[in-house]
């Protein structure tokens, strides 16, 4: 009969395979495409999927080539657009996913930025969080060009220091930072938002690691 200890570690290998099929992990309204809207319309203060954090306040958007030129939006029609009046505070948008923290994984995440015509750039982050934890961030590393669009990436390794946080919802924050709003004399300044993408990507040598333990197993039963 097998004992413990086999059992364990084959419930190990199994788990790790499974995640070794990981991809993208489920985002809801990960393109602003919801709602659709007529050509240069939006919403306020409303993100399907998505919820209001601090600041004036996001929307869904959709641009034209007034506003973005020559790609007016990286994925569909939509975007979403953060904009800050008052205060030079963080405010965004942000999603609590179905999908959990998992040990042994590291995790990329993808957003395209944008410096549209119609509002001044204010810098931006985008996070990753686990528990309401930030484990890794974009902090304001790019500044495309007006009416242009740049890739943000947010890469995570997984650090044996985060186990407290493995089961624990993870969270995407898109962020307008509303730096230096004094210098553009009270006009609005804004960031967009578009094709949010995560994935999940197995750590190096989490299997590798669970193989020789097995293999250290069945050596240690063969001269037993």
């Amino acid at each position: 009969m097998m004992n413990r200890t086999f059992l364990t570690v084959m419930a190990s290998l199994f788990a790790l395979s499974a995640s070794a099929g990981a991809g993208l992990i489920t985002i809801d309204n990960p393109g602003f495409e919801n709602p659709v809207l007529a050509e240069d319309d939006w919403t306020w203060l409303d993100v399907p999927g998505w919820t209001q954090v601090g600041g004036d306040g996001p929307g869904v958007w959709n641009t034209t080539n007034s506003d973005f030129d020559p790609v007016v939006a990286p994925e569909g029609q939509n975007v979403a657009y953060t904009e800050n009046s008052t205060v030079e505070t963080a405010n965004g948008m942000a999603q609590v996913l179905n999908e959990t923290f998992a040990a042994n994984t590291d995790y990329m995440l993808t957003s395209e930025v944008g410096n549209s015509w119609a509002y001044y750039w204010s810098g931006y982050c985008v996070q990753l969080l686990a528990g309401g934890t930030v484990i890794a961030e974009d902090n304001n590393t790019l500044w495309p060009d007006y009416m242009l669009w740049d890739t943000s990436t947010v890469e995570y390794t997984y650090d044996t220091g985060d186990l407290g946080l493995v089961g624990q919802p993870l969270e995407i924050r898109l962020l307008n930072l509303g730096l230096d709003m004094d210098q553009y004399g009270g006009d609005v300044v804004g960031v967009e938002f578009d094709d949010v993408r995560l994935t999940a990507i197995p750590a190096p040598g989490a299997l590798t690691l669970a193989l020789l333990g097995l293999g250290a197993l069945m050596l240690k039963r063969k001269r037993s």
